[in-house]
């Protein structure tokens, strides 16, 4: 915190980056509660006061992602909400399919499947649309987990092959 404070080192892009690097290595390190920290107390205030809209928005994504990651669901799933409803107001260059994932992920957690099974779609089609292999990937494996977890095997089996199908073609 004294390094955020530090008026040898001013309100900047590069102290930006600094703390974006610095938050990835937390949150690479499993310390999700350092992480969410450096995200609400210096990288999103700081994104505010550079007037960067849109690293605000990653910056609040995974907010969500580190409050998913300690157990507070309810939370996460809110602020994917508000990301959410404030991309579909504005042409802010956020990843979609990684958003929708993200929601599906919340939404999983705290039972409501179908809202999980809706965002995942939607998730998957984006990645299609822009030929992201490994998240599609991603999100074949959890909707094979998801119907494996329903017993419903051939469903499972059917986003498995999906899957081997995408791997073998990449």
């Amino acid at each position: 915190n004294s390094l955020s404070k530090n008026k040898l080192l001013p309100n900047s892009t590069l102290k930006l980056k600094i703390y974006q690097f610095l938050d990835y290595t937390m949150y690479r390190l499993s310390y999700y509660d350092r992480s969410l920290d450096i995200v609400r107390n210096i990288n999103i205030p700081l994104a505010q006061y550079l007037n960067q809209k849109n690293k605000e928005l990653q910056f609040t994504q995974l907010q969500g992602v580190y409050l998913y990651s300690i157990g507070k669901i309810k939370e996460a799933e809110q602020i994917y909400t508000e990301i959410l409803q404030e991309i579909d107001e504005n042409d802010f260059n956020i990843s979609r399919s990684s958003l929708y994932n993200n929601i599906a992920l919340a939404y999983h957690k705290l039972g409501k499947y179908n809202n999980y099974l809706d965002f995942q779609f939607k998730a998957l089609s984006i990645a299609n649309d822009k030929e992201n292999y490994d998240h599609q990937l991603n999100i074949l494996r959890n909707l094979f987990v998801y119907y494996r977890e329903s017993n419903n095997p051939e469903e499972a089996i059917n986003y498995l092959k999906k899957a081997e199908r995408l791997a073998i073609k990449q």
